[in-house]
């Protein structure tokens, strides 16, 4: 199971699109509802964004779902261009 997602338009919360919404890119890793074969995806994830045209990333080759540091380091962070894998 893999998510991309990307962001163009006016800064906005990396937060909130990483853990935003009624069934959030963060919950789907972990209680995906359209996975037809097992439970969980254990794939690693990438956060990319801008912060005054300079990249800021964060990825890991473990599930975003153990991640306990994820929120806080999300945290205030805004860019009008942001890209999510999963």
């Amino acid at each position: 199971m893999c998510r991309l997602t990307a962001y163009l338009g006016a800064p906005a919360s990396v937060e909130a699109l990483v853990f935003g919404g009624t069934h959030s890119l963060h919950e789907q890793s972990y209680l995906p509802t359209e996975l037809t074969h097992g439970n969980v995806n254990a794939d690693g994830y990438g956060v990319v964004w801008y912060r005054d045209s300079i990249p800021a990333r964060i990825a890991s080759d473990r599930p975003i779902w153990q991640d306990g540091n994820l929120r806080t380091l999300h945290e205030g962070a805004r860019s009008s261009t942001i890209y999510l894998t999963l």
